[in-house]
């Protein structure tokens, strides 16, 4: 009947974690179906970008694009940039003599030429009163038509800047968009049972639109093709996936890499395919492109993006712009059948981060472009959304079955094992046909399925050990209520008789504090009990076991309930930190607004074999110990009081840790138990105090003096005792006490053959 209860009540507990879990993985589907559509930048971006770099698409260098590159070594040779756009047309005229199979202008061409005679003219001289400058200019070659003539017979294209409408930070919206004038683009609808239809009359498509900085000059646009020369970045500044299609003052206009990739191709066109179900307020949305009729189809997002594969190799073969117009510079047949693409270096122009490196704008376009001709485009399908929502509750389901029957840390070792073959898979999916498969969700979804019904099921047997837990709360250190929790009250608090580390404290007023606040007995036993308060937290936070005595006393257990390597260590170096907590009492108590009153710390450290576990019952209950160590603890808490140092320890603590600790050798009495002087010592500071030079001073001149009255040598004795009370941390009781036995030796015929102190004894 107690068990039966027993689980019942588990159960119960265990149902509201459960329900939270089911709901969890609603909503972790919905979300998962919701953000299906390629995203710009986040955590599944970062995966990608993983995945990119572990497992670079597999393709041979850029053959089919030549980088001609604007560097620092031009502009010095040439002149400073902005060039004039009869220096472009220099260098388009030595790429078409070197048999270029096109050229495309990374830089843009929609502004007017900053160094044309006509801006020159038109800026700098309007106004003027003696027009004749303005005419000689006038009489000087247009740049514009020196360009234009530099294009003519080759298949090029231009660019042109949109501005920060396609920065990242400022993201364009979906304009509508006539197909009939698109020059560059032809679109038609794919349907799954018809396949490619054109069409409809006056149907319209949605594209992102921009708008140029101002018109190509009509040398240049009769001779070239336009393009829109924006590289937009994810919202985390990463290139990862390049816009091929723009709206560009109404018509469609391909990016930058798709003209370039076009031109390389030798097709006078792209084909964009529509979704046939998919429309918006702005027209039919566009969803794959292949570059030609017979070109591999390669899928966009609603945005006209396509998710670069990124090869192994990145950066196209580059010629700097002045060795390919010096005519001593060699032969230029390195350009012969390429496409050739003219831009600034990444030092002048600045570089765009991609997710296997930085590169130049012009380097970045050049990469895209191979990758399109190439067909090495990544894709996130329609369905992808669906899959990974119906993984998350399967998977999730299965992780609260087989955590129904196993451990909470099994359950999720199992789940971390199953969300490892869901991230393997991903990797598969994308090295393989890459498909863009999201495995956070349902790796998310392991994890909630098996902390749902194993969390809660913990959770219901914790509540069957929770009173126990209660009565000890504040009473034992982290790691043994931990283990309370996970391996039952049972195990943990069993009675034992193993050796411990204990330490006796007891807090106290001073003789006249008390005489001051006679009649306030209420505020002196809140101080007291406040002090024992934060007592009791500073053992329990250094690993030890506190238990409260009666009026201010305290002590601490160091190897139980839990074992401890080196509980003595462990035991003094909380004492010294109870200390240091009784110092800022003291100082609180003291300090504006305080009591002006001192409380006194008292600790006395033994060490033995002792029988420990809770005594008690219910809310009573404690963990305390009983044996000799107790009674030889409580009774070196009370010589504090009679030598002066706080802390007062056993020879056998002092044996195993004097190597780490700074000690006093104080007394030796006689003990009755064992018929042999029993020796002990004061503890007065951490491994940087023993190290210090003024307690080596203090420790050497008591070892002497200690020395010279054992050996009946009064005189020695008193000149070192001299020397002790001339180190700091000296004025103790301690050497009083010295001194008043060194007097009465030195009028005796004999040393005293061991220093048996009266007061001592007595206690």
């Amino acid at each position: 009947m107690a068990n039966s209860s027993f689980f019942s009540r588990s159960n119960f507990a265990a149902a509201p974690p459960l329900a939270a879990g089911v709901v969890a993985l609603c909503v972790i589907a919905l979300l998962a179906l919701a953000s299906a559509p390629v995203r710009e930048g986040g955590a599944r971006a970062g995966l990608f970008d993983l995945y990119q770099r572990l497992a670079p698409m597999e393709g041979a260098p850029v053959q089919r694009f030549h980088v001609i590159e604007i560097d620092k070594d031009s502009i010095n040779r040439i002149g400073p940039w902005p060039w004039p756009r009869s220096e472009l047309g220099r260098v388009v005229a030595a790429a078409k003599s070197a048999g270029a199979r096109g050229i495309i202008i990374v830089e843009p061409v929609d502004a007017p030429d900053p160094l044309s005679p006509g801006t020159i003219g038109s800026f700098w001289l309007e106004g003027a009163r003696d027009n004749r400058l303005a005419e000689e200019l006038a009489r000087l070659p247009d740049t514009d038509a020196a360009l234009g003539r530099a294009l003519e017979g080759v298949d090029a294209a231009v660019a042109i800047d949109p501005g920060p409408n396609a920065a990242a930070s400022e993201r364009p919206d979906l304009t509508s968009t006539d197909p009939d004038a698109a020059g560059w683009v032809r679109f038609d609808i794919a349907t799954e049972n018809a396949g490619l239809q054109p069409l409809p009359a006056g149907a319209r498509v949605a594209l992102l639109g921009v708008e140029p900085r101002g018109a190509v000059a009509e040398p240049i646009a009769a001779r070239a093709r336009i393009a829109v020369g924006a590289l937009p970045t994810d919202e985390d500044g990463v290139f990862r996936a390049p816009t091929l299609i723009w709206s560009l003052q109404g018509a469609a206009a391909p990016g930058i890499p798709l003209a370039a990739a076009i031109v390389a191709s030798g097709e006078k066109s792209a084909v964009a395919h529509l979704n046939a179900s998919a429309t918006t307020p702005f027209g039919r949305l566009i969803s794959s492109i292949s570059i030609g009729e017979t070109g591999p189809r390669l899928p966009l997002d609603s945005r006209g993006r396509a998710v670069i594969g990124w090869p192994k190799r990145v950066e196209a073969p580059t010629t700097p712009a002045w060795r390919l117009v010096d005519a001593a510079g060699g032969s230029n047949a390195q350009l012969a059948g390429k496409v050739a693409l003219v831009g600034l270096s990444s030092d002048l122009g600045g570089y765009v981060r991609t997710p296997i490196g930085e590169l130049s704008r012009v380097q970045a376009s050049a990469v895209v472009a191979d990758r399109l001709v190439a067909g090495a485009v990544a894709a996130r399908p329609g369905w992808i959304g669906y899959v990974e929502a119906a993984l998350v509750m399967a998977l999730g389901a299965a992780a609260m079955v087989w955590s129904q029957k196993m451990s909470f840390w099994r359950s999720m070792g199992l789940a971390g094992i199953a969300g490892a073959l869901v991230l393997g898979a991903s990797i598969a999916a994308y090295a393989g046909p890459a498909v863009l498969f999201n495995p956070f969700p349902a790796m998310i979804a392991l994890f909630v399925g098996a902390i749902a019904v194993a969390g809660g099921r913990s959770f219901g047997e914790a509540l069957s050990d929770e009173k126990v837990r209660g009565n000890f709360r504040g009473a034992l250190p982290e790691p043994t209520m931990r283990a309370l929790r996970e391996e039952g009250a049972r195990d943990v608090l069993e009675g034992a008789r193993r050796e411990i580390t204990v330490l006796a404290c007891e807090v106290s007023f001073m003789e006249e504090d008390l005489e001051r606040f006679a009649g306030r007995a209420g505020d002196l036993t809140a101080m007291i009990a406040s002090a024992c308060q934060s007592l009791r937290k500073a053992i329990v936070e250094f690993g030890g076991a506190a238990d409260q005595g009666d009026g201010g006393k305290v002590f601490g257990y160091y190897n139980a309930p839990l074992e401890t390597a080196d509980h003595p260590k462990a035991a003094c170096s909380a004492a010294l930190r109870l200390v240091e907590a009784m110092d800022k009492i003291n100082a609180g108590l003291n300090g504006p607004g305080g009591r002006d009153v001192q409380l006194r710390l008292s600790i006395g450290i033994s060490i033995g074999e002792c029988l420990v576990g809770p005594m008690g019952q219910g809310r009573s209950n404690r963990y305390s110990a009983i044996g000799e160590p107790m009674d030889i603890a409580q009774h070196l808490r009370k010589q504090a009081g009679v030598y002066g140092p706080a802390i007062i320890c056993d020879e056998t603590i002092h044996r195993r840790t004097h190597h780490h600790f700074a000690y006093l050798e104080l007394d030796r009495v006689d003990s009755t138990e064992n018929r042999r002087p029993m020796t002990f010592y004061a503890l007065v500071g951490n491994p940087f105090v023993k190290s210090s030079k003024s307690f080596r001073a203090l420790d050497g001149a008591h070892r002497d003096m200690l020395s010279a009255y054992r050996s009946g040598d009064a005189q020695a004795a008193r000149l070192n005792l001299l020397r002790a009370r001339r180190s700091p941390g000296a004025n103790i009781p301690l050497f009083d006490i010295y001194e008043k036995r060194i007097l009465a030796m030195d009028g005796a015929d004999a040393p005293l053959r061991a220093e048996t102190n009266p007061e001592t004894v007595s206690n």
